[in-house]
């Protein structure tokens, strides 16, 4: 078990960007496969980063602190069933 610091937060971003990582945590294959707008890592950041305002200003308010121009629709994000939800207990184990 890591402290939840700097060296924490790095661990945690090391991880998210692994490609092995990635690959046990999508529910089907082909997920992930294509360049879009909302990537493995963006979504994972998104959901971390979750304040509990409205969906459209949690999408405005990550791709603000990304310092992104992209947006996404509410709907779009919605439909990102793509994700395992034990990605996050496997996260949280690192920590």
């Amino acid at each position: 078990m890591i402290k939840f610091n700097k060296e924490g937060i790095d661990k945690l971003q090391e991880k998210i960007d692994d490609n092995e990582f990635k690959n046990t945590y999508k529910i089907k294959q082909s997920d992930f496969t294509r360049n879009r707008k909302m990537s493995f890592k963006d979504i994972i950041y998104y959901i971390i980063n979750k304040k509990g305002i409205c969906t459209k200003m949690e999408i405005n308010s990550y791709f603000e602190k990304v310092n992104s121009n992209k947006t996404i629709s509410v709907q779009s994000l919605l439909n990102q069933k793509k994700l395992n939800p034990e990605v996050f207990i496997s996260l949280n184990k690192i920590i």
